[in-house]
């Protein structure tokens, strides 16, 4: 594993800890292990899939987009949005609409573990090893 995949994953795991405490509550941890797990394998899927296209190699500004839009939750949060189009709108409000509140609240979460992994990704990558067959020595002063 990498240092994208690998901050993406903790990262979305931690993330994936608040919705799960604010709708669970603190005083059972063990219910929010679940969200934990499912933060970290949809963040890995979306690693393995930015492998593929963009490419680790990509700028950062594409590889944060595919790691946000490749990641399942947020398509999910999103077509949650839209199901829930009269709670959305105001056309239809109380308890029902506590869902809708909830994925609206959740779905900023989603942009953290991304940029997370971003930086620490092109700070790995600064930090790294030359490329094959570059010269690791500057050049010479003119």
């Amino acid at each position: 594993m990498r240092a994208f995949d690998i901050a993406h994953a903790v990262t979305m795991a931690l993330v994936a800890i608040v919705p799960s405490l604010i709708v669970i509550g603190a005083g059972d941890i063990v219910a929010v292990l679940p969200g934990m797990l499912a933060g970290a394998v949809a963040a890995t899927i979306a690693g393995l899939i930015c492998r593929w296209w963009p490419g680790l190699a990509a700028s950062w500004w594409r590889l944060f987009l595919a790691a946000w839009l490749f990641n399942p939750v947020v398509p999910l949060c999103l077509l949650y949005i839209l199901s829930q189009y009269d709670c959305l709108v105001g056309q239809q409000r109380g308890w029902s609409c506590m869902g809708l509140a909830l994925a609206v609240m959740a779905m900023p979460l989603t942009l953290i573990a991304p940029a997370v992994a971003v930086i620490v990704h092109v700070i790995a990558r600064k930090a790294g090893p030359p490329a094959v067959g570059q010269d690791p020595r500057p050049p010479p002063p003119s």
